[in-house]
């Protein structure tokens, strides 16, 4: 074949072929161990939004879903001081349903949110959104005795409450009462609570009364114990009670002041410093170093 033809023929096969692309650098997105690493307890604020960034992941296996509680609770530590607001703002997220805690748990964090950023008093996200803003004055009462019956072991009459005017729509209302039910609805908070109740020995009596010979004779009762009535802990006590004085009125008064233990001491909301110990966060350990939490920059 000429020289030429074939020199012509490999001119324009090159030009046939497209530039290629000049090869451009892309930036390394960080892993989490070394996002992790970055963190340190004087800039508490970048716990809270790592924790976040890893929250809105599209899904999350059980070591993220660890280390993101981690996070939060070390950023509400850090906080708890110097910014109320983000402390609270680190409980909230713990909340999400994601991160699969207890309903007790959640309910418990959210008291705290609640402790430490008083303007979250009946927040929409946890007040049912058709609930009205002002219960009618008659019905708070109402509803108050209709808690008070569910808590005594008498759902029945409690029940007849509901029914009345204006109750649904006070309970709905009530912040207290949202933080007890934990995302469910006050049907089926009832419904759940009121489940097994009244006793099936006593009916609410607290005692048993048997004969023997001619005689009658009385004891406390076997099943309850003389204390009918669904087991609340006592962080939810606390809060359902608060519930209750708030319905009748008392929400103005201190509540220590109102309720008290039986020792005398005042009834306390959840404290805050409790979150690392119930959540089972340690809370002497804030830097990351070789895949685990440790209380010095050099490790431990």
């Amino acid at each position: 074949m000429n020289t030429h033809i074939v020199l012509l023929t490999i001119a324009v096969l090159t030009a046939a072929q497209p530039n290629a692309a000049p090869t451009e650098s892309v930036p390394a997105v960080p892993t989490d161990a070394a996002a992790l690493e970055q963190l340190r307890p004087r800039q508490p604020i970048p716990y809270l939004h790592l924790a976040e960034d890893m929250l809105a992941r599209d899904t999350l296996d059980d070591a993220q879903r660890t280390r993101i509680i981690e996070l939060l609770v070390r950023a509400a530590v850090l906080t708890l001081d110097t910014d109320p607001q983000a402390a609270a703002s680190a409980c909230l997220a713990l909340t999400d349903e994601r991160l699969d805690l207890g309903r007790d748990d959640r309910a418990w964090v959210r008291a705290v949110a609640h402790t430490l950023d008083p303007s979250l008093n009946q927040p929409s996200w946890i007040v049912d959104p058709d609930a009205p803003t002002n219960a009618t004055a008659g019905a708070s009462p109402l509803a108050a005795a209709a808690l008070a019956r569910l808590r005594n072991g008498d759902p029945r009459r409690a029940a007849l409450l509901l029914d009345e005017p204006g109750v649904m729509q006070a309970l709905k209302a009530s912040p207290d009462l949202a933080l007890v039910r934990a995302g469910l609805s006050v049907e089926a908070f009832f419904e759940s609570y009121g489940d097994g109740w009244p006793c099936p020995t006593c009916r609410g009596d607290r005692f048993e009364a048997t004969r023997q010979g001619t005689d009658t004779v009385y004891a406390i009762c076997p099943h309850c114990q003389g204390d009918p009535g669904p087991r609340f802990t006592t962080d939810k006590l606390i809060i359902l009670l608060r519930a209750e004085r708030a319905l009748v009125g008392g929400a103005d008064s201190a509540w220590s002041a109102s309720v008290g233990g039986v020792t005398g001491d005042p009834l306390r909301p959840p404290t805050p410093s409790q979150l690392p110990a119930r959540l089972g966060v340690p809370a002497d350990r804030f830097w990351w170093r070789d895949g685990r939490w440790v209380s010095s920059p050099a490790g431990d």
